[in-house]
């Protein structure tokens, strides 16, 4: 057996325990560094928790929002004052906090931070479930929009029969005249011609009394002879005035004939074009009919009943209207040249000083008597049922005006985050006490556009719909949190922005009386009782002054009197929380227009209330705007100490801290920690 000297141990012991001593110290001040590094990040971790733990009570409160709002200027000691504290214990380490930065970001005010938020809240099953039964009751008004558009397009249609017919029969005043006794083409309307005609006749029996004084005198003396000469003086003064009165007479009727085929040649080109915009409109709605899809029955039946009308109007004005004006227009040339022959053939007979026949001077009366009557549709027998639309436009008007409690006006120079101010003031107003219905066309055309987004929007949307109804109070809604509230109507204020109260309101209420108006008016429209009995008031009303086509213009006003009246009792319906139809079915009616209402009525799950509406308005209005005035409100609400501008929902902490090392040495960490909501 070999062994080593105990010498070589200790020498070796000497040589290498420096080294491992060394080595040691090198590996636990490595591992102290890193773990310094690590409890520093942890740290910093927890000082960005801290302050996001400081959140605003009453936005968690109220809104399910969050955000700080701590002073700048006690940022800094605060984070410094819990590292301190919490390094104290790891005297080890010997820690030194060298620097302090730190950064607010991301404001609530900022709308794409407010979504974020609402985004998180709204994904909760619960409101999910809330979504998915509320799009259930409202998923069949999908077809309103393009049922609307038919509607319309077919007021539209009627308003150009009206001009076809306004032209024709102002070109049959250009034909013939206007009234019993007048000449061909308005000639002798101010008796220009019958006096030139009297004149002429005139002049003539002076000229045959003058041939008769003139045999008398050729048989007497030489005095008589001189008085002769005297009068074939007069005779001869009295042709050319004879000649001229003539002229006169005949360039008068060139010049207005001209005149008047010009007018007339105009307004056939009118009519031309009308019919022709006819065609078109017809084949749009026809276009129109054959691309919805998905539509109830009793839609179907208004498309149905529209697309016939056309067809009948269509073919009935392009097969007798230019018969009648050609038949006519032949009649008068005919009559005004046989006129002008005879008045030809008396003027050569005068001249020459040849007897008039009785006859011929009969011919001279140049009376025309009017027998045209053109028509585009049969007059009805109108009954004694009266026009009132004035009144029932204004039974709609009333619920808009009407308010409830004080107004509540944001002072001037509050701060808002939107910063939005509006002079105007958008109110429903349509007119059906006129003679067109270009007015409720429009107003049509704006329901239709609050039908058409609906359903149609993305997910984001809807979150921020949903929220809205949610967490801000309305008309009808109980507060889900008791707190203070500036407005008692918040969401009509997320709608309109409008800095009254009553203001918002009154637009709320214009805005639902127009959406109430349109589902009245497809109601209406497809009640055949209704419709009867519009027509028959119409013919009343507008058949003796229109020939008949201004008719359906005039029935289509009274439907429309009768669908705002109804929908202002509707409007006050929802206002006190009460369920109305989507559609209404005749037992469904409220108004009083002389009809049994005993009826059919809705199922409850076609029904929508006040908040379902507001759901509907929601969609038609700006996502950024809604977002604006969502942050409004909720500095409106807020306490005196709290200022949402100041509100934030991410902070960045950098920290620079330095560590002493077993070896003596001083490591400096820098350590940047980013942390949001």
């Amino acid at each position: 057996m070999y062994f080593k000297p105990k010498g070589s141990i200790t020498i070796f012991l000497c040589i290498t325990m420096p080294i491992i001593i060394i080595l040691c110290a090198v590996l636990v001040d490595v591992y102290l560094l890193k773990s310094g590094k690590s409890i520093i990040t942890n740290q910093v971790d927890i000082a960005c928790y801290s302050i996001l733990g400081e959140y605003s009570s009453y936005l968690k409160n109220q809104y399910d929002l969050y955000a700080y709002e701590i002073d700048d200027y006690l940022l800094e000691p605060m984070v410094f004052e819990l590292m301190e504290k919490n390094l104290a214990d790891l005297s080890i380490y010997d820690f030194k906090i060298e620097d302090i930065s730190i950064k607010k970001e991301n404001p609530l005010i900022r709308t794409d931070i407010l979504t974020t938020q609402i985004q998180k809240i709204m994904s909760d099953s619960i409101y999910k479930t809330i979504i998915n039964e509320t799009y259930a009751r409202l998923s069949s008004v999908t077809s309103i929009g393009e049922t609307l558009q038919v509607i319309k397009d077919k007021w539209e249609f009627d308003e150009v029969v009206k001009v076809i017919n306004d032209n024709l029969r102002y070109l049959k005043i250009i034909i013939e005249g206007e009234g019993q006794e007048v000449f061909v083409n308005m000639l002798g309307e101010n008796n220009e011609f019958d006096q030139a005609l009297q004149e002429f006749m005139s002049i003539y029996h002076k000229i045959i009394d003058i041939n008769n004084t003139i045999a008398i005198l050729e048989n007497q003396a030489d005095e008589g002879i001189y008085q002769v000469e005297l009068l074939l003086q007069d005779k001869g003064y009295l042709k050319e005035q004879l000649v001229t009165v003539y002229q006169l007479s005949i360039n008068k009727i060139l010049s207005e004939l001209l005149a008047i085929n010009n007018q007339a040649i105009t307004k056939i080109t009118e009519v031309v074009l009308s019919i022709d915009k006819l065609h078109l409109l017809s084949s749009i709605i026809e276009s129109k009919i054959e691309s919805i899809d998905q539509c109830p029955d009793y839609l179907k039946e208004i498309l149905i009943y529209v697309n016939t009308i056309l067809y009948d109007v269509e073919s009935a004005i392009v097969i007798e209207t230019f018969e009648i004006v050609k038949e006519k227009i032949n009649e008068n040339i005919i009559s005004l040249t046989s006129t002008i022959v005879i008045t030809e053939n008396i003027y050569e007979k005068v001249l020459n000083e040849q007897t008039i026949s009785d006859d011929e001077q009969v011919s001279m009366d140049f009376l025309y008597h009017s027998n045209l009557s053109i028509s585009v549709y049969s007059l009805l027998e109108a009954g004694k049922e009266e026009d009132k639309r004035n009144f029932f436009e204004k039974i709609g008007e009333q619920v808009i005006t009407l308010q409830v409690g004080e107004d509540a006006i944001i002072p001037e120079g509050t701060y808002l985050p939107s910063n939005q101010i509006y002079s105007d003031e958008q109110l429903f107003d349509i007119d059906v006490s006129g003679d067109s219905t270009a007015d409720a066309e429009n107003k049509l055309e704006q329901a239709k556009g609050l039908f058409s987004k609906l359903i149609t929007n993305v997910k984001e949307e809807t979150y921020l719909n949903e929220y809205i109804l949610q967490y801000f109070i309305y008309q009808t809604s109980k507060e889900k949190i008791m707190f203070s509230h500036f407005f008692n109507n918040e969401v009509e204020y997320i709608l309109y922005g409008r800095h009254s109260q009553h203001m918002n309101m009154t637009l709320t209420k214009g805005t639902l009386l127009l959406a109430r108006f349109a589902l009245n008016t497809i109601h209406v429209y497809s009640d055949l009782e209704k419709q009867t009995k519009a027509n028959t008031i119409a013919t009343m009303v507008a058949g003796w002054w229109t020939f008949g086509a201004g008719i359906p213009v005039m029935a289509n006003l009274i439907l429309c009197a009768w669908a705002v009246a109804e929908a202002g009792l509707d409007v006050k319906a929802l206002s006190n929380g009460e369920y109305v139809p989507i559609y209404k079915l005749t037992g469904d009616w409220k108004l009083d227009i002389g009809f049994n209402k005993i009826g059919s009525q809705t199922p409850e799950i076609l029904q929508i209330n006040y908040e379902d509406y507001l759901r509907i308005l929601l969609y038609d209005k700006n996502k950024e705007d809604k977002l604006l005035r969502v942050l409004d409100i909720i500095s409106l609400n807020s306490p005196p100490t709290f200022d949402l501008g100041q509100a934030y929902t991410t902070i960045s902490i950098e920290v620079t801290v330095s560590q002493k090392s077993l070896l003596g040495k001083r490591h400096v960490y820098i350590i940047k920690t980013t942390q949001s909501y």
